[in-house]
């Protein structure tokens, strides 16, 4: 339908069109079904012709008609075959025995074999939509008396079937399961209109023959006979020979090879495939089923009288709408008139009938049909004036030519698809108004009915209600009926389609509105009626086929509380389309609106009181479980409360009206902590969120040991407060090296690390004495413990132990690097690996050794759980480029965070010895010793490391160390642009701000690590540092404007990269407080400040940290530079002349500065850009020029050049596609039209130069690589 409303004209639907039917959308709206009920189309090589009964030689040379599905050939002259009927590899050939025919004359369907039934015999045949007829024609007196006629012999050849008689002189051709493929009613006979002395007259015609007995002419049944190959037809010899016989006689039998099987009627109803027939109240018993003929006519004078009736095909009004309610708008059938016995005009009349079957006469004819119910008073239907029919009417065969036109037949058809009515049948009967001659009328087999029908909106689907959240409230009503609150954007939805799109692109061809109808509950009559689109506009549907509509019913305030919270209402929809057709409407919804908030609820904990920090029990060695209750704070409907923790936990918690929830909840982390919780009553109503606020206490540390000790052979360890702790003091052996850089690297000062030698030096923590006198260990390892540790390996040989302790059975636990593996496990005193955890890394994930890398290693216990774990960090990324294609590249991350787990179902004994570290127990000897560095090592009280606990150790330890001394880019993580210096200012003062991410290296800082975490960042293009305006006296309040200034290392220049979940803080060391994109502004420019760090998180101040410099494109300006290979000297694309004309070819040249070297990119998706040549962007729509393909060439070597802007045209569309992962190296230019690359052609003389469209080369030439320079 979208394509016929596009180009104006009818379109076929597609797989809507066969032998009988085709269905055709029109430009205004509508669809046009075509129905015959015998084919009229024919398919050959998958496509539908026209049926044409024309005949012509075929090339074994026989007859045949054009176009036809009859399957009938006939005979050429020179042997006795008259017709071969052929269907399903079976065949029927009847043959005039004994005789040699001539050849035929041919006209249209129709050929005569002049005296081929002998002298003054002619035998005609001709080719009907159906099958065929064959008639002896008898045209002399003395050729009727030989007596040869007495009996007429055809001769059968039969291949596959077998001819047999049936009752009423009926002929039919079988095949073996008595399936009848072929048959041929009661065969007829009738005079002529010339006396016996007048013939022979002039010949008549094929058409008149065709048409039957004319009025008043005497005709008579003849019987049939089959037998011993030869079936004999025995004509009425009073008739033959008689002295008042008009000439010629036709004989005539007829055939069926389409749709020839034979109706039972024996419930009245027959069959609702094709079928046709007449009736002649002359031979009141015969049954004429299926002829190749429809006459109709009365004659007073010797009261004979003819009707017809024929089946019509409305199935396809139903079936192929979906089963959708029809609007019928006109109906019109199309006769052919093969014959009328005069030119006067008198009326054939169309009535609906009852059924028809295969042995109706006129004694047991239909009778007029009305449907019960319908209040119709009368079934007739149309009348259509007959003027044509014989050459002398200036008719000559035009086909289609006696249209009936509407009357009652749209009222007919509407009913039959309303219904579903699969056939209905047509009676076409004489001109009531007169009884002679002229009333004669012959149709043929062939009708079409042309119905023109638009389909009515469907059922609309997806009913229901929204109350300004995702929640849906399905279509309902009574007792069920939903509860809305509050809502400013409480809506009523539905889905509207209409079948009259088209197939291929949905319903999007037909424009649609919904209309909705809202009224208080039980009052329709009060209702009022609103359309999406406002004001009854229409639209097209969406890709899916629907109109998606929304209906704002109310505002939330326009509701009054009511004594019992609510107001109720009821609505419904039904869809329309631009034909003012209207589908049927939805049931009616109902909902019942509540005004009234529910109060905010009330949030107690006795674990953990508001206020106070709590919940560690150091016995058990962890957090204590809390128990929260969630009361409704006075509000009575409250039906749900949602909660959520500051570690992440939420849930909903369903209760009763007015009750209470109880919760249970386990800390994850110490610190500060709070709990959301917000209540909601059975409308959806939520209540002010309350927000409950207590602390969990940090486990007690057991020992900790920064290793930054300058030198001795004593690391210092602190206890749970802080202090102190000389009973955890690792005491070394073998006289270790410390003082050694540490894991924040040799750029932090401060942090040291102890190194050994991997042979005899290793620390120890020996068990010491209580006041009571036990001996006490440091780890008690039938307890929950956790050892962290940071190492660095000086060699991957050989077994490597960081920490271990020996347990009172001899077995002990090690961390370290261990066959070959990071690796926590526990063993038996001979050696025997009980359990472990490893990480399989033989080399870190850059592809650098160990020794390169400081590693976080993590190992630890849980009785609860009886399992051991291990977790392994290394921090840092490389980028790293294949050697042989170095613009392919890929960051490498050395060892990501993993975490592992192993059940050990032993639990251990307490421990026994000394706590190691850079060995491991054998005995009494030691083992497995360190080569390498050991930093920062703790021991917690815990199981597992939670958020909170990592968060200490990576502060006290290394605070993402990998930035020390890199250059890198900040690009925030809510705007995607990148920090940056405005305008590459060089002074004191020069403000920073957020830009689109570009080459230029204002947007580049360099980071010095200054120690705790702190680095300072430093703008390579002025050498200025990121700095906290303190011009106020402190620079510590929120909203302090940052900028750049000179280094001074003052707080206000440190800054701290926090990890969170999606990026890392930048917190100045002056305030602690965040960097920030000013009011959370997405726009190029916007300003950056310090604010206080929001927890949650807030995109505004979260930042990624990167090496990469992806550059942005969209809206920006920039020069394309390519570098000539020989003179190794980079140009700009120039367009030639600084032309702002059209057609104008582009060339590599100086870079100059001029507004024909830059251009504007704008984004046309999936990574295509249209170029804009600045020096044409002069307010002149019609003037302005990009980057072009000249002439949309495909082939190399075709001009690049600069054109008339075409929005959208391919040929002006290029993908921008980074060389190498983010475009450092540059970019390559790729026309969408053709996939070609721009290649500056800069060869001879600079005039010469030239940019030219090429094949990509890989790897990829410098002269097809261009750098892109922000302007």
């Amino acid at each position: 339908m979208a394509k016929a409303k596009q180009t104006g004209s009818p379109v076929e639907v597609a797989g809507r069109t066969s032998e009988t039917k085709k269905l055709t959308a029109l430009p205004d709206g509508q669809f046009s079904l075509e129905t015959a009920p015998v084919p009229v189309r024919v398919k050959r090589d998958g496509v539908f012709h026209e049926a044409d009964l024309t005949l012509e030689r075929t090339a074994d040379g026989k007859y045949a008609s054009r176009m036809s599905v009859n399957g009938v050939t006939f005979g050429a002259g020179g042997d006795d075959v008259l017709a071969t009927m052929s269907k399903d590899g079976k065949s029927l050939t009847l043959t005039w025995p004994g005789a040699v025919l001539p050849v035929p004359q041919l006209d249209g369907p129709s050929a005569t074999f002049v005296d081929g039934g002998g002298a003054g015999v002619d035998l005609v045949v001709r080719s009907t939509p159906t099958g065929w007829s064959h008639y002896v024609v008898v045209k002399t007196p003395e050729a009727a008396a030989d007596p040869a006629l007495a009996k007429i012999e055809f001769g059968v050849r039969a291949s596959g079937l077998q001819l047999k008689e049936l009752s009423g002189s009926r002929l039919a051709a079988a095949d073996e399961a008595g399936n009848e493929l072929f048959n041929a009613p009661e065969p007829l006979m009738w005079e002529g209109q010339t006396a016996p002395a007048e013939a022979p007259a002039a010949p008549t015609s094929t058409e008149e023959i065709a048409a039957g007995p004319a009025p008043k002419a005497s005709a008579a049944p003849m019987s049939v006979e089959v037998g011993g190959g030869v079936l004999t037809l025995t004509p009425d010899p009073g008739l033959l020979t008689g002295p008042e016989t008009k000439f010629p006689i036709v004989l005539d039998p007829s055939w069926q090879t389409w749709n020839a099987g034979r109706e039972d009627n024996g419930d009245g109803y027959g069959s609702q495939e094709a079928g046709w027939a007449y009736v002649d109240r002359t031979w009141p018993n015969s049954a004429y089923w299926k002829p190749d003929r429809l006459p109709t006519g009365r004659e007073i004078e010797d009261g004979t009288d003819k009707r017809s009736y024929i089946r019509m095909d409305a199935s396809a009004l139903h079936q192929w709408s979906g089963n959708v309610q029809v609007k019928v708008n006109s109906v019109d059938i199309t006769f052919d008139t093969l014959h009328a016995w005069s030119c006067v005009s008198r009326d054939v009349r169309l009535y609906n009938t009852t059924h028809i079957s295969s042995g109706m006469t006129w004694d047991e004819r239909p009778g007029a049909f009305i449907p019960e119910g319908s209040g119709w008073s009368s079934s007739f239907l149309q009348a259509a004036a007959v003027k044509v029919g014989r050459p002398d009417c200036g008719d000559a065969g035009t086909s289609n030519d006696v249209k009936f036109s509407g009357g009652n037949l749209p009222r007919l058809l509407q009913w039959a698809t309303d219904h579903k009515w699969d056939i209905f049948t047509l009676g076409l009967f004489p001109d009531a108004d007169y009884n002679d001659t002229h009333t004669w009328k012959v149709m043929d087999v062939d009708p079409r009915m042309v119905v023109k029908f638009s389909r009515y909106p469907m059922p609309a689907k997806d009913v229901h209600m929204r109350n300004g959240g995702t929640a849906k409230y399905a279509c309902v009503r009574g007792s069920g009926r939903p509860w809305m609150g509050v809502s400013r954007d409480r809506t009523a939805n539905a889905m509207i389609t209409d079948y009259d799109g088209d197939n291929e692109g949905g319903a999007q061809g037909q424009l649609l509105a919904a209309e909705y109808e809202l009224a208080p509950l039980g009052k329709p009559a009060e209702s009022w009626k609103r359309y999406v689109p406002s004001g009854g506009a229409f639209q097209h549907a969406g890709a899916d086929g629907y109109l998606h509509t929304s209906l704002t019913t109310v505002k939330g305030d326009d509701f009054p509380a009511t004594a019992d919270g609510g107001t109720s209402w009821m609505w419904r929809v039904r869809g329309m389309d631009d034909t003012n057709l209207y589908g049927p409407w939805s049931a009616w919804c109902e909902y019942t609106v509540d005004a009234r908030r529910p109060n905010a609820p009330e949030v107690s904990s006795p674990e953990y009181p508001a206020g106070v920090t709590s919940g560690y029990d150091a016995a058990a060695r962890k957090y204590v479980p809390g128990n929260f209750t969630f009361a409704p704070g006075g509000s009575g409907d409250v039906v749900k409360f949602d909660y959520k923790f500051t570690d992440g936990t939420a849930g909903t918690k369903t209760v009763a009206a007015g009750e209470s929830a109880n919760i249970s909840w386990m800390p994850k982390r110490f610190g500060p902590q709070w709990v959301e919780v917000t209540a909601y009553d059975r409308a959806g109503n939520y209540s002010p969120t309350k927000k409950y606020e207590f602390g969990v206490m940090q486990p007690p540390r057991d020992a900790a040991w920064s290793m930054d000790e300058p030198s001795g052979d004593t690391a210092h360890a602190v206890g749970p407060s802080g202090a102190v702790n000389p009973n955890a003091d690792l005491v070394f052996s073998g006289s270790p090296v410390f003082g050694e850089a540490g894991n924040l690297g040799a750029g932090s000062a401060t942090d040291r690390a102890v190194r050994l030698n991997g042979s005899t030096q290793f620390g120890e923590v020996k068990p010491w004495t209580d006041p009571e006198g036990n001996a006490v260990t440091l780890v008690d390892t039938s307890q929950r413990f956790m050892f962290s540790t940071w190492l660095k390996l000086a060699s991957v040989q050989g077994d490597q132990t960081a920490v271990s302790q020996a347990a009172a059975d001899g077995t002990t636990f090690e961390l370290g690097w261990l066959s070959g593996k990071w690796t926590f496990r526990h063993r038996a005193a001979d050696g025997t690996v009980l359990t472990a955890v490893t990480r399989d890394m033989p080399e870190a994930g850059d592809g650098q050794p160990w020794s390169a890398h400081w590693v976080s290693l993590m190992g630890g216990y849980d009785p609860v759980k009886q399992e051991i774990w291990l977790r392994t960090q290394a921090e840092g990324e490389s980028k790293v480029c294949d050697p042989d294609a170095p613009w392919i590249c890929s960051t490498k991350r050395v060892m990501p965070p993993e975490m592992k787990t192993a059940s050990s179902t032993w639990t251990p004994a307490p421990g026994a010895g000394a706590l190691l570290v850079g060995a491991t127990a054998n005995g009494s000897s030691k083992s497995a010793f360190w080569n390498g560095w050991i930093d920062d090592s703790q021991l917690w009280p815990l199981a597992h490391p939670d958020e909170s606990v990592l968060k200490v150790i990576y502060a006290e330890s290394v605070q993402d160390h990998e930035f020390a001394g890199k250059t890198l880019r900040l690009v925030n993580v809510n705007s995607g642009h990148c920090l940056d210096v405005a305008g590459a200012g060089m002074e004191n003062g020069t403000n920073v701000q957020q830009w689109n991410c570009n080459a230029h290296p204002a947007q580049d800082w360099q980071f010095t690590d200054v120690g705790d975490g702190y680095y300072t960042l430093t703008s390579p293009n002025s050498g200025k540092c990121l700095d906290v305006d303190g011009t106020d006296g402190s620079g510590t309040a929120d909203g302090r404007n940052v900028w750049q200034y000179e280094c001074n290392g003052s707080t206000g220049q440190q800054w701290k990269p926090e990890k969170k979940a999606g990026g890392y803080w930048l917190k100045s060391r002056r305030s602690d407080k965040c960097l920030a994109v000013d009011s959370a502004s997405p726009a190029p420019g916007a300003n950056v400040s310090q604010w206080s760090c929001t927890d949650p998180i807030v995109e505004e101040q979260l930042w990624n940290i990167t090496a990469l410099k992806r550059h942005h494109l969209d809206g920006i300006t920039h020069r394309l530079l390519v570098t000539n290979e020989q003179t190794d000297q980079s140009k700009c694309m120039d367009v030639a002349g600084a032309s702002s004309a059209d057609a104008i070819f582009v060339m590599p040249w100086e870079c100059n500065g001029g507004p024909w070297q830059k251009w504007k990119f704008s984004d046309y998706g999936d990574g295509y850009y249209m170029l804009t040549n600045v020096n044409t962007m002069n307010g002149d729509p019609g003037s302005v020029r990009c980057l072009e393909v000249a002439d949309a060439q495909t082939q190399p070597d075709a001009a690049v050049q600069q054109g008339t802007c075409e929005p959208g045209a391919e040929h002006q569309l290029w993908k921008v596609v980074g060389v190498a992962d983010d475009g450092n190296l540059g970019y390559r230019l790729i026309a969408k039209h053709s996939g070609l690359v721009a290649d500056a052609r800069d060869e001879g003389a600079p005039e010469d130069a030239r940019v030219l469209q090429a094949n990509p080369v890989e790897p990829i030439p410098a002269h097809q690589i261009w750098k892109l320079e922000y302007q």
